[in-house]
C-alpha cells in the first residue's frame, strides 16, 4: 500500500500594451491609432490525493485497487482599458474575474494476470474498471455567468498480450477514456481584445468519450527495433473550436461539442543503433479521420487523410559530449470547418560532461530555421476567413547543471496511479 499527497501553486502576471491601425483597400491609414492596455492576472492551486493498495487472489493472479481525487482552484483577473483623452479608463465590456474550483474524485480495480510460466508467459491480460465523478462551479465578474457541471462515469479497459518469443509480441488493446475540457474552454467572458477575432469559452462543454480500440506488433533486434500500431479511435462530444460569423461581421471563435469524430490509422516506431556514436528514434503515423459536425450545422460531414512524423538523431561526438537533432511535422489537420495548416520545427541541443562527469553544460537551439507558427483557414458556405500565429519560437538557451552524488530516492514524486 502506498499514499501521497501533492499540492502547486501556480501565479501568471501578464502586461500588454496593443497599438491598433486601420487601413482602407489602398493600404491608407482610416482615422487616429487605437491604444489599449490590458493584464491578465492568474492565480491556481492544484492538489492531488492518491492511496493505492495491491493484493494477491491468486498464485497467477493480482488486483490493484486505488483512489485519486484531483481539487483545483483557479482564479483569473482580465482588465482592458481604451486611453482616452490621455488617460486609460478601463473597458467594463472587455474586462472579466472568473474563478472556477473542481473536484475529481476517481475509484479504479485491476485484475493482472497470466497463463503459462512465470517466467516466461505465454500470454498476459489484465481487465479494469475505473469510476470517476467529477464536480466543477464557475462564475465571471459579478455571477452574471454562473454553471455548474455534476457527472458520473464509468470507464473500462482490457488488453491481451500474446508473447511470440523473448523478442517480439502481440497486443490487443482496448479502453474507454475522457478529455475534460480545461480552464480555457469553460470561461464563459469573451475577449474582445482584438475587435476583427473575439474568443471565449463555452460554459456548457460536454467532456469528450472515447473508445480506443489497438492492435500493436513489436519486434527486437540486438541493434535496432520495430514496432507498429494499428487503432480506431470514436469520440463523442469531441471538443474542437468553431467559428460563427455574427451580425457585425466578424467571426467569433468557442469551443463546442463536436457530435462525433472516427479516427483509424497506423502509427510505426522505428529504432536505430548502428554504432556507439550514433542512435535514432524515427516515428510516422497516418491516419484517416470523418468529422461529423451536422449537430452544429446541417450536412457537415468530413472525411480526410493526415500523417505526421518525427526523428530524433543522437550523436557522442567524442567522450562526454552529445548532440541531439530533433525534427517534426505534421500535416495539415481537417477541422469541422477548414484546415489547420501544417507544423513543422527543428531543434537542436548539444550537452557536455564537465570534470568527473558531475557537472555538465548544455547549449539548446529552439526552432533552428524559425518555421513553427500555428494556424487554420476556415472556408463554410458563409464566410472565409485565414488566421495565423507566429510567436518568438527561436531561442537560444545556455544551461549549467552539477549533480551531488546521493542514493537518495524521491518515491514520493512518482506517479503510481497506473490506471489513468
Amino acid at each position: 500500500m502506498n499514499t501521497s499527497i501533492t499540492s502547486s501553486f501556480g501565479k501568471h502576471r501578464e502586461n500588454t500594451d496593443i497599438d491598433t491601425y486601420n487601413y482602407d483597400e489602398y493600404q491608407q491609414q482610416i482615422g487616429d491609432v487605437l491604444w489599449q492596455r490590458t493584464h491578465n492576472y492568474e492565480n491556481q492551486n492544484i492538489s492531488n490525493a492518491i492511496v493505492n493498495y495491491t493484493f494477491p487472489v491468486s498464485e497467477k493472479s493480482i488486483v490493484e485497487t486505488g483512489y485519486k481525487g484531483t481539487f483545483r482552484f483557479f482564479n483569473s483577473d482580465f482588465e482592458s482599458a481604451d486611453l482616452v483623452n490621455g488617460e486609460y479608463v478601463i473597458n467594463p465590456l472587455a474586462s472579466n474575474i472568473f474563478k472556477f474550483n473542481e473536484q475529481i474524485n476517481a475509484v479504479y480495480g485491476m485484475l493482472n494476470s497470466y497463463i503459462g510460466e512465470k517466467e516466461n508467459p505465454k500470454w498476459n491480460y489484465n481487465l479494469g474498471l475505473r469510476a470517476e465523478n467529477v464536480s466543477n462551479t464557475g462564475a465571471t465578474q459579478n455571477n452574471s455567468d454562473r454553471f455548474n457541471n455534476d457527472y458520473l462515469k464509468f470507464f473500462p479497459s482490457a488488453y491481451l498480450q500474446l508473447n511470440l518469443n523473448p523478442e517480439s509480441f502481440v497486443k490487443f488493446n482496448y479502453s474507454k477514456r475522457i478529455n475534460r475540457p480545461d480552464l480555457d474552454d469553460l470561461n464563459p467572458f469573451i475577449d474582445i481584445t482584438d475587435a476583427l477575432n473575439p474568443h471565449g469559452g463555452n460554459p456548457y462543454l460536454k467532456p469528450e468519450i472515447i473508445h480506443i480500440a489497438e492492435v500493436s506488433y513489436n519486434k527486437n533486434w540486438q541493434n535496432y527495433s520495430f514496432s507498429t500500431n494499428a487503432f480506431y479511435r470514436n469520440a463523442t462530444d469531441a471538443i474542437r473550436q468553431y467559428a460563427q460569423l455574427l451580425d457585425n461581421g466578424v467571426v467569433l471563435l468557442q469551443p463546442q461539442n463536436i457530435g462525433s469524430t472516427i479516427t483509424y490509422g497506423l502509427e510505426t516506431i522505428f529504432t536505430l543503433k548502428t554504432a556507439t556514436f550514433y542512435d535514432a528514434n524515427i516515428s510516422v503515423t497516418a491516419f484517416e479521420q470523418k468529422i461529423d459536425a451536422s449537430n452544429l450545422t446541417e450536412n457537415v460531414v468530413k472525411n480526410a487523410f493526415n500523417w505526421y512524423g518525427k526523428i530524433i538523431n543522437n550523436f557522442v561526438p567524442w567522450k562526454g559530449g552529445k548532440l541531439q537533432i530533433i525534427g517534426n511535422y505534421n500535416s495539415a489537420l481537417t477541422t469541422a470547418q477548414g484546415k489547420r495548416i501544417p507544423i513543422y520545427n527543428v531543434d537542436m541541443g548539444f550537452q557536455q560532461k564537465l570534470g568527473k562527469g558531475n557537472a555538465r553544460l548544455g547549449l539548446v537551439v529552439t526552432d533552428m530555421f524559425n518555421t513553427l507558427e500555428s494556424g487554420y483557414k476556415n472556408n463554410t458556405a458563409l464566410f472565409y476567413n485565414q488566421r495565423t500565429n507566429k510567436s518568438d519560437t527561436r531561442a537560444l538557451m545556455v544551461t549549467f547543471a552539477y549533480t551531488f552524488k546521493s542514493d537518495f530516492k524521491e518515491k514520493l514524486l512518482e506517479n503510481q496511479f497506473s490506471a489513468e
